[in-house]
């Protein structure tokens, strides 16, 4: 903190653990807060949901695999945006 304070907060069950599972819904709501910060657009995000949630009912992941290559790299995308706002801009 600027004042010199530290916080600390000691949690005994993590979130996500069997004891304190975390829900669907709060999962795939994470998954698509990233898949917009990484500006991927909105359908591709569902069609990957909608896939990852169906793969217990189809048992193939090629398809999941495929999607996924198909999108722009994520990585590469990040670190472009990165040095465009500091070293790029002459920071």
């Amino acid at each position: 903190m600027n004042d010199g304070r530290a916080l600390r907060h000691r949690v005994q069950i993590n979130l996500g653990s069997q004891e304190r599972p975390v829900a669907e819904d709060d999962i795939v709501a994470k998954f698509l807060a990233n898949v917009r910060f990484a500006e991927v657009e909105q359908p591709a995000g569902d069609r990957i949901v909608e896939a990852v949630m169906s793969l217990d009912a189809c048992g193939d992941a090629a398809a999941l695999g495929e999607m996924l290559a198909a999108l722009p790299r994520v990585g590469d995308h990040v670190a472009r945006t990165a040095f465009d706002d500091t070293i790029g801009r002459g920071r």
